[in-house]
């Protein structure tokens, strides 16, 4: 069994860096969380990979729970990406005019 507490701390270690060295570049509200969002489904799902756990048999595959819901993670980060960046677009266009 791979030290996969090991690799989750290293891993989270690093987003945080990633996070903190992109809070003040990135102006429109609601972005950053959409990219710790991804960022951590990401790193969930790998992680699962490696990890012991059940199987279930979903649509036809096999995959864990922790997966689905790192899945869902990285999906739900890239809507609230463009959704963010839609609306923060929008609003910017409507106070200049």
């Amino acid at each position: 069994v791979y030290p996969t507490p090991i690799y989750e701390t290293t891993i989270s270690l690093l987003w945080f860096g990633l996070l903190m060295f992109l809070r003040t570049r990135l102006k429109t509200p609601g972005i950053l969380f959409s990219i710790f969002l991804i960022l951590n489904g990401t790193e969930r799902f790998f992680i699962e990979k490696i990890r012991v756990n059940n199987k279930m048999d979903f649509l036809g595959m096999k995959i864990t729970q922790a997966e689905m819901i790192s899945t869902c993670l990285v999906i739900i980060g890239l809507i609230g990406l463009w959704y963010f960046t839609r609306y923060y677009k929008k609003k910017k266009t409507k106070t200049l005019n």
